[in-house]
């Protein structure tokens, strides 16, 4: 009788197969899994089956555990459990971007006295049917597949003077909004913590900014150092110049000046941008996230440092071996109010967990080794409760 109950469960549970003590600890290992494992639904391959049928229906080889779907198709089991996987396969889409250009003409005259609108500036813009705005519209965007340029067309030579410098050709908006593109395709959208992923939407628009300013650099060199073409976006900088602290040349830039250009950018753009940007950048942060598994919102921080250097290598140039050291003051402002929605979100998803979540969290916290432990017993307590038919009919 040993020998025929060895044969089914296998050798992983003959040790207890060697009498009647032996049989009720397995019909007590059946007794006490059978109804998780009946009841516990998993989905692999679009197909949903219980836990039991999953587990039951495993393999192992010098590759390491694998389910055998309907079809004897194999799907190794670390990777079905495995949340860097799923965050890939998820943002896969952003690599096949093909990016489409857009330019928008933006008409300005001067407001006249019996204009309705109330603002501090005394121009008037035109974009579109959007007709009479008041305020400065953006310079450009960068969304998804489409990048928009903004070029403003004045009716008159005076405040035509005026409008160059949100023009391209002095703002250098292209450069900003072709380093969010290439911010994305290096993963941009992948998980992370709720506070690193805030942390990684700052630090997206700071390495936009570096992108830019090495532009209008280029343009100021390319037109005889005409300081017009450094703009007042990075004013600390081009006092630099104008003063003579710092004088850029052509060819490759030195390390102390990328140190110079680094932080003064970054300094910029925590004293005027942060707060301006604070309330997209959470709202971005918990969109990127909301379909996020908990062990997708874990913090990881050899990924994020991964994804940075990958966010400020820009024209060769290593920004980030500068902007790391002052990373922290990014982490240090988020509100407290976010923190608090980051808690609570975290909690909601620990709870909602579903087994291969689970799973991952085990070999997150625990290790490898243990991961592969649980699925090996995992499959024992499967072949143990089909051998012995508690199986839910």
């Amino acid at each position: 009788m040993a020998k025929k109950w060895l044969k089914k469960v296998g050798v992983y549970g003959g040790f207890l197969l060697l009498g009647v003590s032996g049989y009720a600890v397995l019909r007590n290992v059946a007794e006490k899994n059978a109804p998780e494992f009946n009841k516990t639904m998993v989905t692999v391959n679009k197909q949903k089956m219980s836990m039991q049928d999953f587990y039951n229906n495993m393999s192992y080889t010098s590759s390491g555990w694998f389910f055998i779907d309907e079809n004897g198709q194999k799907h190794n089991v670390d990777s079905l459990c495995n949340v860097d996987i799923k965050d890939s396969l998820t943002h896969s889409h952003y690599s096949k971007i093909k990016l489409q250009e857009r330019i928008d003409t933006v008409y300005a005259r001067y407001k006249y006295n019996n204009f309705r609108h109330k603002n501090d500036s005394s121009i008037i813009y035109k974009l579109g049917a959007a007709d009479s705005l008041p305020n400065l519209p953006s310079m450009g965007k960068y969304s998804y597949n489409m990048l928009v340029l903004r070029e403003f067309i004045a009716d008159n030579p005076k405040l035509q003077s005026v409008l160059d410098i949100y023009n391209d050709s002095h703002n250098c908006t292209k450069a900003h909004e072709m380093q969010h593109y290439y911010n994305n395709l290096a993963g941009a959208h992948n998980w992370n913590s709720y506070s690193v992923k805030f942390a990684e939407c700052c630090l997206d628009e700071i390495s936009a900014n570096i992108a830019q300013c090495l532009k209008q650099r280029e343009n100021f060199i390319a037109h005889g150092n005409d300081i017009s073409y450094i703009t007042k976006r990075f004013a600390v900088y081009r006092g630099m110049i104008e003063s003579g602290q710092i004088t850029p040349r052509s060819g490759r830039i030195s390390r102390a000046e990328q140190e110079v250009i680094a932080n003064t950018v970054f300094d910029a753009w925590m004293k005027d941008k942060f707060l301006m940007y604070a309330r997209n950048n959470h709202s971005r942060t918990l969109y990127i996230l909301k379909d996020a598994p908990y062990t997708g919102v874990m913090e990881n921080l050899p990924k994020h440092q991964a994804l940075m250097k990958k966010f400020f290598n820009i024209k060769g140039y290593n920004f980030w071996q500068f902007i790391s050291k002052r990373e922290a003051e990014v982490f240090e402002r988020i509100p407290s109010e976010y923190h608090k929605t980051y808690t609570v979100l975290s909690k909601q998803k620990y709870r909602k967990m579903n087994h291969f979540e689970k799973m991952e969290h085990l070999r997150i916290t625990e290790g490898q080794s243990t991961f592969t432990y649980e699925v090996a017993q995992n499959h024992l307590k499967a072949r143990i409760i089909q051998t012995l038919g508690y199986r839910e009919k």
